[in-house]
């Protein structure tokens, strides 16, 4: 009997990959489109729901993220088995085929492996899913080029760092901010209810980079001055996005999960919502005028004007009218049809029929 030694790809259910996957890579290049968009678009609908948000977290390593267009959220969880309800990540499927995936790699390391056998492997091999690399890049703040990034199979060792990226945030909010530390924020809180008044009358300062505790887009300034942000009030003064809150809000809502609307932070009672607020209207923000947005297709890169088709379940991505009507791109997702000239809210469409 040949025993071969694996040493670290043993622990694994699927072999280490050194670069991302065609498709990975496309939803990477479509993330950081997405990313230097928001942060250059100042005027972006602060009133449309968010492509992607995180609806519950019921572990370390186990998420509900709910998709905008669709019904039930997915739910998934990290670790040996990067696994997502939508059929993404390392799927359940024959332990034979398991187990020549890694007879393969164990091959490979020995230095015998036949020269076709990497590319049908590769070919073959699962593939994370938008809602994971959600998770691992915004929920997680996992850098993109985190080769861990696209793995469906962690080891502990990478498991821990992805976890050591989202404390490391949050760590260093509270050392440049220390003002409106945990216990302050929960003093506050206890000592609401006895003074008669809101904890926190006005939102506290935003700490660098902090995300949205639903979308987890940056928080801007901008936000919390113009009224695109709202704040907890009674409980840890905290910001989010009020378009973010309103979905959230209509999810709980539509599945029942929960009767009543808590801060996302810390949990606590948010009381009365409403969104928009007073002086956040559609097409205008305290006196900013909303500019007329422009957008590439992501067919045929022309710059699309006015009446845009954009997909619902990505995000930034557009296509102009004849590359909807052709049906070849993304011709599995939702998509709205835009147009400016009517204040630039998405309406939901039907995707003709694919040609050809």
């Amino acid at each position: 009997r040949v025993v071969v030694g694996m040493s670290q790809a043993s622990q694994r259910l699927a072999p280490w990959r050194p670069k991302p996957g065609a498709r990975v890579a496309e939803m990477l290049a479509r993330a950081r489109e997405a990313s230097e968009a928001s942060a250059n678009d100042a005027d972006d609908d602060a009133r449309r729901e968010p492509s992607m948000m995180l609806v519950a977290r019921k572990g370390p390593t186990s998420f509900a993220v709910h998709e905008r267009g669709g019904r039930a959220p997915f739910v998934l969880s990290l670790g040996a088995a990067q696994t997502c309800s939508c059929g993404g990540g390392l799927r359940a499927g024959p332990a034979a085929a398991n187990t020549s995936r890694l007879l393969a790699e164990a091959r490979r390391l020995a230095g015998g492996a036949p020269s076709g056998s990497a590319s049908t492997s590769t070919r073959d091999a699962p593939e994370i899913c938008a809602h994971i690399l959600f998770v691992m890049t915004k929920v997680l703040r996992v850098p993109r080029s985190n080769p861990i990034v696209w793995q469906v199979s962690l080891v502990d060792m990478e498991l821990d760092e992805a976890l050591r990226c989202e404390r490391g945030g949050a760590r260093r909010r509270r050392e440049t901010n220390p003002t409106f530390a945990p216990n302050q924020r929960r003093t506050n809180a206890k000592l609401a209810p006895s003074l008669g008044d809101a904890a926190f009358p006005s939102p506290r300062p935003l700490d660098p980079d902090e995300p949205c505790p639903i979308c987890y887009d940056p928080m801007r300034d901008e936000d919390v001055r113009t009224g695109a942000a709202v704040h907890c009030r009674d409980g840890c003064g905290r910001s989010v996005h009020g378009r973010c809150l309103k979905a959230l809000a209509a999810h709980r809502e539509k599945t029942q999960a929960q009767t009543q609307l808590t801060c996302p932070m810390c949990r606590h009672p948010w009381g009365a919502f409403e969104w928009p607020t007073r002086g956040h209207t559609r097409g205008q923000t305290c006196g900013l005028t909303r500019r007329t947005r422009t957008a590439t297709c992501g067919g045929c890169r022309v710059v699309v004007r006015g009446v845009r088709f954009a997909c619902a379940a990505c995000d930034s991505f557009h296509l102009c009218a004849g590359c909807f009507d052709a049906g070849t791109c993304h011709a599995s997702h939702a998509f709205e049809r835009v147009d400016e000239a009517a204040g630039g809210m998405g309406v939901p469409v039907e995707r003709p029929e694919r040609r050809g």
